[in-house]
């Protein structure tokens, strides 16, 4: 007679179909509402009026059906075979720290036909159900783990694992956790603090991987070490398999190594005073001052002048000449990439900038390119293996190789990731890479602030370039801002028929200079002297800044003073 028969039969229940009904006995059950089936080697219920699991089993329990009662039934063993495949090869129980058993993993051994299979068979809920345990999932070798608290712990993976490694090593617990390399991260690790843990990995990668994730759990452990297998193991081999003659396991425990001390090894850690003392290549600049090694973001608004910039830096490192006109670079290959630009219109800045000179032989450009997720990257490194000369690679425009966005990522992640394929490659080959970019319309007083996009860009970039001039203006300036390069704005002076620019140093001494000439021009223009009020008043500027300046001018003899305080022009604008 089954289990569920038994039961039936106590209660006083009859077949129904495949399993059997019976009055419950956690109510007064006029009508039979408790449904009894054995599968797999278990009983389930099911409750047709509602009752509650453990109210049905308390009552089972105190007529003595549910543990060790009447008619011999004892529900308290777990099943012994399986439905689809049988009695198992093993059997490894797991336990309290107190050995009351929680639940078993069965293992089928591998034969023809057929893998090796683990199921885990656990108690949940009072009933045997083949199923993993809820997490956390306890160790297997709780009860001597509490029962030798002093000694050190050695943790495999894989309960025949750890059965043999009892076999093989002397005085240490042997503990694992169920559910393989895959189940790490639902182990209760908890019993293991303040213990010397030794951890012992099977020989392939997801082994190791996992004793890897073991030890960064294990914070609370008082050590953890980790033995080193030698590299001639078979791959997957541990040590439940047969183990090699020349193959000491206590040997290799005595030798395992501090995991925290490993891992840190491994780090890119170095010491500030070898650093102090260590000599370091010099910068390597493109353009001197402006354009290191490394990533550089060129930004500007639409046709102001950009792409002109751009170019002139290309040809002058390409020609080994000057760039913005006095900035002098040595020459380089270079690599133009002019993606929003005809032919005809880079041919005809070129003319511009060369102005008759000859066209540099170590300048290269393109039209078109592959987009970073394209193997864009993987060309432009191409062309650089094949030029050990090359200095300079300029991208304008960015947006035309960024690629497809990436919906899974934050518009932050996406524009730092941008930039990343292209400092890695800058830092590899030791060039210059400048991306050209565009600005927002807003008036963000920061000038990096004005790059279109997020600030991943100008964060991931080692330099940014940011163009502001008006349109139809003669004068512009560059913010220059980086990791290598002093931060500063220059002036540049932009010819209103070839577009060619020339940088005329710190744009601050250009103001002050051309805060001069409108005072000078207002005083030459006027036909009576002035007061600074009404100087101040005219130029719409302040009226204290305006009296020092005039000040300054009137002992540089730039202008005249008379005696009542009023100024007038001395010499001409042009004098």
């Amino acid at each position: 007679m089954t289990a569920a028969a038994k039961l039936s039969h106590a209660l006083g229940g009859s077949k129904n179909g495949a399993g059997w009904r019976a009055k419950c006995p956690a109510h007064d059950d006029a009508d039979p509402s408790l449904d009894i089936v054995e599968k797999n080697g278990l009983v389930l219920f099911t409750y047709r009026a509602g009752c509650e699991l453990q109210a049905v089993l308390a009552a089972l329990n105190a007529r003595g059906l549910w543990r060790n009662g009447a008619n011999g039934f004892d529900h308290s063993e777990p099943p012994a075979r399986h439905a689809e495949l049988g009695e198992p090869d093993a059997r490894y129980e797991y336990t309290t720290v107190d050995g009351a058993a929680l639940g078993f993993v069965y293992r089928w051994n591998a034969r023809p036909g057929r893998k090796k299979e683990i199921r885990p068979v656990w108690r949940i809920d009072g009933v045997w159900q083949w199923k993993a345990p809820p997490g956390p999932r306890p160790l297997y070798g709780l009860a001597e783990l509490a029962a030798f608290p002093g000694r050190p712990v050695l943790l495999v993976e894989g309960e025949k694992a750890a059965d043999s490694a009892r076999d093989h090593v002397t005085g240490h617990v042997v503990v694992t956790w169920p559910g393989g390399t895959g189940a790490v991260a639902h182990a209760d690790l908890s019993p293991l603090k303040g213990r010397e843990v030794v951890l012992w990995p099977d020989a392939d990668e997801p082994g190791h991987k996992a004793m890897r994730a073991i030890a960064d759990r294990l914070t609370d452990a008082r050590s953890v070490r980790g033995v080193k297998l030698p590299a001639d193991l078979p791959n997957g081999w541990d040590l439940g398999d047969a183990i090699p003659a020349n193959l000491d396991p206590t040997a290799l425990i005595g030798r395992a190594v501090d995991v925290r001390l490993d891992r840190l090894a491994n780090l890119p850690i170095k010491k500030a005073s070898a650093l102090i003392a260590a000599e370091l290549p010099e910068i390597r600049w493109a353009v001197p001052g402006l354009v290191p090694d490394g990533v550089s973001i060129l930004a500007g608004s639409k046709s102001r002048g950009k792409s002109f910039i751009s170019l002139d830096l290309a040809v002058a490192v390409a020609a080994g000449g000057n760039a913005l006109g006095n900035i002098p670079c040595q020459q380089g290959d270079t690599l133009y990439l002019g993606l929003e630009d005809s032919e005809r219109r880079i041919r005809d800045r070129m003319n511009a900038i060369l102005q008759g000179r000859p066209v540099p032989d170590g300048l290269d450009y393109a039209t078109e390119w592959k987009t970073i997720d394209d193997g864009g990257i993987a060309d432009i490194e191409a062309w650089i293996a094949a030029h050990p000369n090359g200095r300079l690679v300029i991208i304008d425009v960015l947006a035309k190789v960024k690629g497809k966005p990436d919906p899974s990522r934050g518009v932050y992640d996406q524009d730092y990731a941008t930039v990343g394929p292209f400092h890695a490659l800058a830092r590899s080959r030791n060039v210059a890479i400048v991306l050209v970019h565009h600005t927002n319309k807003g008036a963000a007083a920061d000038p990096v602030l004005r790059i279109s996009g997020t600030m991943g860009l100008s964060g991931a970039a080692d330099t940014t370039l940011v163009l502001s001039r008006e349109a139809r203006e003669m004068h512009g300036t560059l913010d220059v801002r980086g990791r290598d390069v002093a931060e500063r704005e220059i002036a540049l002076q932009f010819d209103p028929d070839t577009g060619c620019v020339i940088q005329l140093g710190a744009a601050s001494d250009f103001r002050k200079s051309e805060e001069r000439r409108a005072v000078i021009r207002l005083l030459a223009e006027g036909v009576d002297p002035m007061t600074p009020i009404e100087i101040a008043e005219s130029l719409h500027r302040n009226r204290a800044t305006i009296r020092a300046l005039l000040s300054k001018m009137h002992k540089t003899g730039e202008i005249s003073r008379l005696p009542n305080g009023k100024y007038y022009a001395s010499k001409g604008l042009n004098q």
